[in-house]
């Protein structure tokens, strides 16, 4: 008669390493229009810049490593703040602009960067001109300039 002996891992003393080899866990979010944008403008940036084509989830998990070391290296004062932040990406707060409106943005952004005066591929704006469009941005910034000017002869 023969016995099965059962071996169980030893558990070393240490760090442990951890792999990114493989997906060890699907998680599912649903994405407002602005994370939308901000997905496939990084897409677009990626394959633009660094000639580079990878899958939207490895986006997604880089996304995700860059927010856990902001959060692990915010000073005390900031911290409700980006509670106050997360709260409100939580609730849909962000822009207002639709999905297909977003994307309509998105596509006359490329292509006005990828005309037939300059040659090879021409860097990209700020992704958050797919959400406000560049005279909204404009404006914003002019304004925040006289506000800066207003704030220094007051002082």
């Amino acid at each position: 008669m023969s016995t099965l002996k059962v071996s169980y891992p030893v558990r070393r003393a240490g760090p442990c390493r951890v792999t990114t080899g493989a997906t060890i866990e699907k998680q599912s979010a649903a994405l407002d229009a602005r994370s939308v944008v901000a997905l496939e403008w990084s897409l677009h940036w990626l394959q633009r810049h660094a000639a580079v084509k990878v899958a939207q989830a490895v986006v997604i998990r880089r996304a995700l490593v860059l927010l856990a070391d902001h959060l692990s290296n915010l000073q005390p004062e900031d911290i409700a703040r980006e509670g106050h932040n997360l709260r409100d990406a939580a609730k849909g707060k962000g822009s207002a602009v639709s999905l297909t409106e977003a994307r309509a943005r998105m596509e006359r952004h490329v292509e006005t960067y990828r005309g037939p005066e300059a040659p090879g591929p021409q860097p990209m704006g700020h992704w958050q001109d797919m959400l406000c469009s560049i005279e909204e941005r404009r404006e914003s910034r002019q304004m925040l300039e006289r506000l800066e000017q207003l704030m220094e002869a007051h002082q």
